[in-house]
């Protein structure tokens, strides 16, 4: 729950919000929690991936390569 406000704010650049953003982030954290052996840990894990995705450099790349980050 301490992370939720900075996933919130990740999910957000990438135009997710409302009540999907909640739903979806419920369903990374989830899988997340899979794959490390705390919760914190799975959180940090997925704020990481959603902060390199929702990089100014990242979108531009996938942009040249015909995919809409935000969109998608």
């Amino acid at each position: 729950a301490k992370e939720f406000p900075e996933l919130t704010a990740q999910m957000q650049k990438l135009g997710v919000t409302g009540m999907e953003g909640v739903q979806s982030l419920a369903s990374m954290l989830q899988i997340a929690n899979k794959g490390t052996d705390s919760a914190s840990a799975a959180a940090n894990n997925l704020k990481n991936f959603l902060s390199k995705m929702a990089a100014p450099e990242a979108i531009k790349n996938f942009k040249e390569m015909g995919v809409d980050v935000v969109g998608v």
